[in-house]
């Protein structure tokens, strides 16, 4: 809320060809990244916000099961020492050349190819919805 920059971690949004370094372009690029929290943590949030224990293990159980829009789950392994979830409200982008400025970046994890349909599956749900809006789209622009 304040802009204050932190380093977070996060799950690059971007293509990959976009932010190559060797692939040159007119216009500075930026990396979009949604940050990751761990599940816990998430727990924690919403124990603070008074929800009950079985509100909170049913929207794990949603969660888990990559029911929620706006979040995408994240298990254990493959280089994650616990199970997280990616925050897809909460987008933010970065100058490429700061991120690549940065001495202590780390690569965490790669999805699977089938973790990495399921990811664009997601971010096309929570971004397009396909027609669910109610939005009357028959104007031209």
């Amino acid at each position: 809320e304040t802009g204050e920059r932190r380093q977070v971690r996060g799950i690059v949004l971007s293509n990959s060809c976009d932010i190559d370094p060797k692939n040159k372009s007119d216009m500075p690029a930026k990396l979009l990244f949604a940050p990751i929290i761990k599940l816990r943590a998430y727990a924690s949030l919403l124990e603070d916000a008074d929800i009950s224990k079985e509100k909170i293990d049913g929207k794990f159980n949603s969660i888990r099961q990559q029911r929620v829009t706006t979040l995408f789950y994240l298990p254990k392994g493959a280089g994650l020492e616990d199970e997280y979830i990616a925050l897809l409200d909460d987008i933010h982008s970065l100058p490429l050349k700061v991120f690549f400025e940065q001495k202590d970046r780390t690569k965490l994890f790669t999805l699977s190819l089938p973790g990495f349909y399921l990811f664009i599956l997601k971010l096309s749900v929570h971004f397009c919805r396909f027609g669910e809006e109610g939005v009357m789209r028959t104007e031209a622009i």
